[in-house]
């Protein structure tokens, strides 16, 4: 699992995210900007994710394209390798 110190997932995230594992190697979570209100930066950034990589996700998944794993939210199944990583989860 990666979780950044900028964004949060929903306190029920693991519940959400492991029904997804006996079809898939990972899931990617919506990213949500925790100190979205700190400054216009920090807005700017949860723009970005809300405007740009929530929608080029949902478009990927309606083609049936590979989402992209960005991070925060990410979680990798044991043993598989991360495409954006050289290391192995264990």
């Amino acid at each position: 699992m990666v979780f950044d110190a900028d964004n949060r997932v929903p306190p029920d995230f693991l519940e959400k995210v492991c029904p997804y594992f006996p079809d898939y190697d990972a899931v990617q979570a919506r990213i949500e900007t925790g100190n979205l209100e700190f400054n216009l930066l920090t807005r700017l950034a949860d723009l970005e994710f809300l405007g740009f990589t929530d929608s080029f996700q949902k478009t990927r998944w309606a083609f049936s394209i590979n989402v992209g794993l960005g991070g925060t939210g990410e979680v990798i199944k044991e043993g598989r390798r991360s495409p954006n990583c050289d290391f192995f989860v264990s």
